[in-house]
């Protein structure tokens, strides 16, 4: 089962455009469609029209520590997010 980040985002981290994650069948309401950010086991959903380097700053992570992928392909930070995107984050790995 996953751990899903279930705090809102303006409080602590993230900002107005991080939303805490809400079930579309909840109380009957139909739900706006949002863009998905996933971080290991973690989830976070969030307005579209930002860049993916403001999102990733939203959720309270640093840009040049992740790589984005849209559709198992690297996107760049200026990238503007879509509503219903899903954007996997993974670590950057170097070494020598």
């Amino acid at each position: 089962m996953r751990n899903h980040h279930h705090q809102t985002c303006g409080i602590g981290i993230g900002g107005r455009h991080c939303r805490e994650r809400h079930e579309k069948s909840e109380r009957g309401k139909k739900s706006v469609e949002m863009a998905k950010i996933r971080y290991r086991e973690k989830e976070w959903e969030v307005e579209d029209g930002i860049t993916v380097r403001d999102a990733i700053m939203e959720i309270g992570m640093k840009p040049h520590s992740v790589l984005a992928l849209r559709d198992k392909r690297l996107i760049k930070g200026q990238t503007v997010v879509e509503p219903g995107d899903e954007i996997i984050l993974v670590n950057i790995i170097s070494g020598g």
